[in-house]
C-alpha cells in the first residue's frame, strides 16, 4: 500500500506557509458564485479511509486545527465548496490550486468554514439528518483555536488572531527563553494577516447557516435552487445572529468548547485570564489551555484544565525526570512518538505500538496519576498509524484519561498522506532523546518496561 509518493509528502510540516489572506468579507454574499457555480474546483488529489471509530465520543477531545485532517475531504465536497467560495472567494481560490493534501492541510489549519463542516459532519455521524446542524440536538465536538493575544489588549476578540504561524514564525518567536518574552509572532504577515477571534465565529455561523440554507433532504431541489437558498441565508444572517450561532457550538451544554493552544509566548498567565473571562462573558466554554511553555499556566483560574505540551513521549519522560512533571498534571503530545514504522521503498509500510514507548507512558501515569492526551501532525500521518493510536486510545482509557485530539472525523483518515504523525516534530524528539544518557536513561528504561508489562500483555495484535 505503501507508496513513493506518499513517502516524499513527509518531510517537513511547515514545508507550506500558512499564511491566512487578509479579507474582511464585509458582505455575505459579496463575490458569491452565482447560482449555476456547482462546486468542485478543488485540484487536490485526496481520499477516506475507513479506520476504527472512538468506542467513546468524548475520548475524540477536540477537533486538533479546525478539523484540518479532513480538509482534503472538505475542498472535494461541492456543497462546502460553493459555501467556502461564497464566503471567502479569494481563500477559497489560493486553496483550491493547491494540489498536495499536505498543502492544503496547512492552508486550511483553523479555517472556521472547514470547522463548521467538521462539526455538521460529526452531528449526521451522531444521528442527525444533512443539513439540521443542530447542537443542541446531539452531542458537538469541541474546538481548538490556535491563539496570538494582542500585547496590549489580550481580552479584545477583534485583536486575538487565530492562527498557528508558520515554521519561521514559531521559530522566532520562540527561539530561545528571552526571545519568547518578545513580541515577534503576532506583527509577522501570517499571523497580522489571519482572521481575528471575531470574525473566526461570524464566518463559523455563516458558514453553518448556508448549510441549513441549502440542505434538501428529498434530494428534489436543482443544484441552483440550493444555491440560491444559501445565499439567501447568508444574506439573511447578520453578523451577531452568525456569532451567536456559532457560540451555541462552543456551550458547555451542547458538550462543546474550546481549548486554547497559546502560541504567544510572551502573554502572561493574566493576560490568558482576560481572555478566558471574554469567551466566558459570551457564553464560550473554555475547556483549557495548553502550552509549550508550562509557566504560562501558573495561576489560571479555576475550571480551566491546563495542559502542558510536550513534542513526544521522551519530553514526557525528561519531565520526569527533572522533577517538572507533577502529580495529577494534565499533558498533551505528539502520538506518534508511540509508534513505529517499518518498510517503505521496496517492502510496505506497517505500523504498529512502539512496546518500550507505551510501558514508559504507562509507568509514569501510574506514578503521578497524569491526565494524557494525545495529537498527531494530520499532514504526516498515515491512516493506517491513525488506526494504530485510536485502537491504543480505545483499549486504555485509564492510560490517555485526556483522549487522542484527532483532527478529523471519527473512523475516517485521509489517504494521501504518510508517517507517523510525527512530522517536523520528530526533529525536537531526537534533541530530548539526546538528553537522556547513560545509565539514567537505561534505568528509566527498565522500570518502564517493569511496571508496564501487564498492560502491554492486554494489546492485541495489530
Amino acid at each position: 500500500m505503501a507508496t513513493t509518493d506518499k513517502q516524499r509528502r513527509a518531510e517537513d510540516e511547515h514545508e507550506v506557509t500558512d499564511q491566512l489572506v487578509a479579507n474582511e468579507n464585509e458582505a455575505q454574499a459579496a463575490g458569491a458564485p452565482g447560482a449555476g457555480y456547482l462546486g468542485g474546483d478543488a485540484q487536490v488529489k485526496s481520499g477516506t479511509a475507513t479506520v476504527e471509530a472512538f468506542a467513546d465520543p468524548t475520548a475524540q477531545t477536540y477537533a486538533h486545527g479546525a478539523m484540518m485532517g479532513a480538509a482534503g475531504a472538505f475542498m472535494q465536497d461541492p456543497l462546502w465548496n460553493q459555501i467556502f467560495r461564497a464566503l471567502w472567494a479569494e481563500e477559497h481560490d489560493r486553496v483550491a490550486a493547491l494540489k498536495d493534501v499536505k498543502a492544503v492541510m496547512l492552508a486550511l489549519e483553523n479555517n472556521p468554514i472547514l470547522a463548521a463542516y467538521g462539526e455538521c459532519k460529526t452531528l449526521e455521524q451522531r444521528g442527525e439528518q444533512p443539513g439540521q446542524a443542530d447542537p443542541k440536538a446531539q452531542r458537538v465536538l469541541p474546538q481548538e483555536w490556535d491563539v496570538w493575544l494582542d500585547p496590549k489588549e489580550p481580552g479584545d476578540l477583534s485583536k486575538v488572531k487565530i492562527a498557528h504561524g508558520n515554521f519561521w514564525t514559531t521559530v522566532l518567536q520562540s527561539a530561545t527563553d528571552g526571545q519568547k518574552d518578545k513580541v515577534v509572532g503576532y506583527g509577522r504577515d501570517d499571523v497580522k494577516h489571519a482572521k481575528s477571534g471575531g470574525q473566526w465565529l461570524e464566518l463559523f455561523g455563516k458558514a453553518v447557516a448556508m448549510y441549513r440554507g441549502g440542505a434538501a433532504p428529498d434530494g428534489a431541489a436543482a443544484e441552483g435552487d440550493r444555491m440560491a437558498a444559501m445565499q439567501r441565508a447568508a444574506a439573511a444572517t447578520d453578523a451577531a445572529t452568525a456569532t451567536n450561532l456559532a457560540i451555541d457550538f462552543l456551550r458547555k451544554e451542547n458538550g462543546g468548547g474550546l481549548i486554547l493552544d497559546v502560541k504567544s509566548t510572551y502573554s502572561t498567565p493574566t493576560d490568558i485570564n482576560t481572555f478566558i473571562d471574554a469567551l466566558q462573558a459570551k457564553g464560550v466554554h473554555v475547556m483549557g489551555v495548553g502550552t509549550f511553555r508550562h509557566t504560562q499556566l501558573d495561576g489560571l483560574e479555576a475550571g480551566v484544565r491546563r495542559v502542558k505540551f510536550y513534542h513526544g513521549i521522551t519530553g514526557v519522560e525528561n519531565a520526569a525526570k527533572d522533577g517538572s512533571l507533577k502529580t495529577g498534571d494534565h499533558l498533551m503530545f505528539n502520538g506518534g512518538s508511540l509508534v513505529s514504522k517499518r518498510g517503505g521503498w521496496v517492502r510496505a509500510e506497517s505500523y504498529s505500538v512502539d512496546e518500550g514507548a507505551f510501558q514508559s507512558l504507562a509507568s509514569m501515569v501510574a506514578e503521578h496519576d497524569l491526565a494524557v492526551g494525545l495529537y498527531v501532525q494530520e499532514g504526516d500521518v498515515d491512516e493506517r498509524a491513525i488506526d494504530v493510536l485510536v485502537k491504543l486510545v480505545n483499549r486504555f482509557p485509564a492510560v490517555f484519561k485526556d483522549g487522542f485530539a484527532y483532527g478529523n472525523l471519527s473512523g475516517k483518515a485521509e489517504t494521501e498522506t504518510t508517517g507517523t504523525g510525527m512530522g517536523a516534530q520528530q526533529q525536537a524528539e531526537t534533541l530530548d532523546k539526546g538528553k537522556q544518557v547513560g545509565g539514567e536513561a537505561k534505568d528509566l528504561g527498565e522500570r518502564a518496561v517493569e511496571a508496564g508489562r501487564g498492560l502491554w500483555d492486554k494489546l492485541p495484535s495489530w
